[in-house]
């Protein structure tokens, strides 16, 4: 940037977080991702969907190691694919997590009745993760989007593409949902840039 406050304009109007929907969401990342565009105005630039091992999740939840819910956590978060996405917005972080509501599925469902979490999640899961500080948004991203290597199961499948005029239009949670509806499986999902 030119100038200071030229760089500060912009990385305000232009913050980033990571956000993730973890295993429980799988049959709703349609809807989950359809709110993130249509609802809360999120704008979705890098998004992937893998598994995380037990080494990368104990990384990833490191912050936690020690604390009674952290073997709960480790197996939540391993037991299927989750889908990571960094997410942009005028103060994103504060801005997801107040999107996603209270980390408590039922506080949720009291204090943010219209939030991701009060909407999927269930007791003893919450459905979507959000970072809570810009470190936290960095590692995270470099987690998931650098350090898990996912190869997806090819057998019996097919591949589909949705183009970037759908995404922009922000059609690519009602595309998901769809397929997720119509009784298809998706083994795999990258968002990316020719």
């Amino acid at each position: 940037y030119g100038d200071d406050y030229t760089r500060k304009y912009f990385e305000e109007i232009r913050s980033n977080t990571y956000g993730m929907i973890k295993p429980d969401g799988y049959l709703h990342m349609g809807k989950i991702i359809d709110m993130v565009y249509n609802v809360g105005g999120f704008t979705i630039t890098k998004l992937k969907l893998c598994k995380m091992s037990k080494e990368i999740a104990a990384q990833f939840y490191g912050e936690h190691k020690g604390k009674p819910f952290y073997d709960f956590l480790l197996n939540y978060i391993t037991e299927d694919y989750i889908v990571g996405m960094e997410l942009v917005k005028k103060d994103a972080i504060a801005e997801w997590r107040k999107f996603i509501g209270p980390t408590n599925v039922e506080k949720a469902k009291q204090e943010a009745p219209n939030s991701v979490r009060a909407i999927f999640g269930s007791p003893t899961k919450n459905t979507v993760h959000g970072s809570d500080c810009a470190e936290s948004v960095k590692r995270e991203i470099d987690i998931v989007f650098n350090q898990i290597k996912h190869v997806p199961m090819c057998n019996n499948c097919a591949c589909v593409v949705i183009k970037p005029h759908a995404i922009k239009e922000g059609n690519a949670g009602k595309i998901i949902d769809m397929i997720l509806s119509a009784g298809f499986e998706i083994s795999s999902m990258q968002m990316f840039y020719l």
